[in-house]
C-alpha cells in the first residue's frame, strides 16, 4: 500500500482572518462544508453527515491549530489520513490556501480514494470562497440520493450560459483545464492532456446539452430566469444502486466555478499552479 498526498491550492478573495473564522466556526462549516460540524479546541474538530463522504458518523480528530495551520486526522476507509490546511496571506483583502491530505491507493465506495478527496475539498474550497463572499453556494453532493440533479440559477444571459458549455476555448477557462468539444450530437469532448472522456449525446442551441462518459451521461438545460439563466444539471444512465458519487462532486465543482465565471466582473480562476 502507498501513501500519497492529494494539494490543492487556491486564492481565496478574503482577509486571512475572515478566512479562519470560515474554517473553525461550526456554524460556517455547517453552511459551505458538511450537515453537522463541531469544532471544539484543543480536541474536537469534526464534520459528518450526507455531504461528506463515508459520513455516518464523525471522523475526525484536530491535530493542531493556530492562526495558519489546521491539522487534523480524518479516518476513511479504516486508514487515517491526515488533513493539513495552510493559510498564507497574499494581500489585505486576499489570502492563499494550500490544502493537502494523505491517502492511499485504495478505493472508497469503488473510486480511488485520491479522485474522492480531490473532488470533495475541491467543491468545499469553491463553496467556501461564495461563502466568504456572501454569495449562495453550489449544492453539495448528497451520499445518500439516488437521483443526482439540482437547479441552479446564474446571474447571465442563457445564450452566454450556454456559449460557455460548446466553445472549447470557454469552456476550458471555466474548466479550469483545457478541453475541446465538438458541440453536436455525435462529437466527441475531451481533455487534451488526458486523452478521450466521451461524446456528445444532443445539442439543442441555446438550451441543451448532454455529455456522456463512463460515469454516466451529464445533462445541461438552461430556461430564461428574468434577464438570467435557470440551470437545470443531472446526472444519469447509471446503476440506482451504485450512483457515481466522485462524478457527481467533480460536476457540481465545476458548477460552482462556472457560477463565478459568468457572475464575478473581475472574475479569475480561484485554482493556483505550484
Amino acid at each position: 500500500m502507498n501513501e500519497e498526498s492529494i494539494r490543492l491550492r487556491a486564492r481565496l478573495p478574503a482577509p486571512i482572518g475572515a478566512v479562519r473564522r470560515g474554517l473553525i466556526d461550526a456554524a460556517a462549516l455547517r453552511h459551505w462544508l458538511a450537515e453537522h460540524a463541531e469544532v471544539e479546541p484543543p480536541g474536537r474538530y469534526a464534520f459528518w453527515g450526507r455531504y461528506t463522504p463515508q459520513g455516518e458518523e464523525p471522523r475526525q480528530r484536530l491535530l493542531h491549530l493556530d492562526d495558519r495551520t489546521l491539522r487534523l486526522s480524518w479516518r476513511l476507509g479504516g486508514e487515517e489520513t491526515i488533513v493539513e490546511v495552510l493559510l498564507e496571506e497574499e494581500s489585505a483583502d486576499s489570502t492563499v490556501v494550500t490544502l493537502s491530505q494523505t491517502c492511499s491507493d485504495t478505493e472508497l465506495a469503488g473510486y480511488p480514494m485520491g479522485l474522492v478527496l480531490t473532488v470533495f475539498w475541491s467543491l468545499a474550497l469553491g463553496n467556501l470562497i461564495d461563502h466568504l463572499t456572501g454569495r449562495p453556494i453550489t449544492p453539495r453532493c448528497d451520499h445518500t440520493a439516488r437521483e443526482l440533479r439540482t437547479e441552479v440559477p446564474i446571474r447571465a444571459p442563457r445564450t452566454a450560459v450556454f456559449g460557455s458549455l460548446v466553445d472549447s476555448a470557454e469552456f476550458g477557462r471555466w474548466f479550469g483545464i483545457p478541453v475541446e468539444i465538438e458541440p453536436y450530437a455525435g462529437g466527441a469532448w475531451s481533455i487534451p492532456d488526458g486523452g478521450p472522456i466521451g461524446t456528445v449525446r444532443e445539442v439543442e442551441q441555446g438550451r441543451r446539452l448532454s455529455l456522456q462518459e463512463d460515469s454516466g451521461i451529464a445533462t445541461w438545460t438552461l430556461a430564461d430566469d428574468g434577464e438570467g439563466t435557470l440551470l437545470t444539471f443531472g446526472l444519469s444512465g447509471f446503476a440506482r444502486d451504485r450512483p457515481p458519487y466522485p462524478s457527481w462532486t467533480a460536476w457540481l465543482s465545476a458548477l460552482s466555478s462556472l457560477r463565478r465565471y459568468h457572475e464575478l466582473d473581475d472574475w479569475e480562476p480561484a485554482w493556483l499552479t505550484e
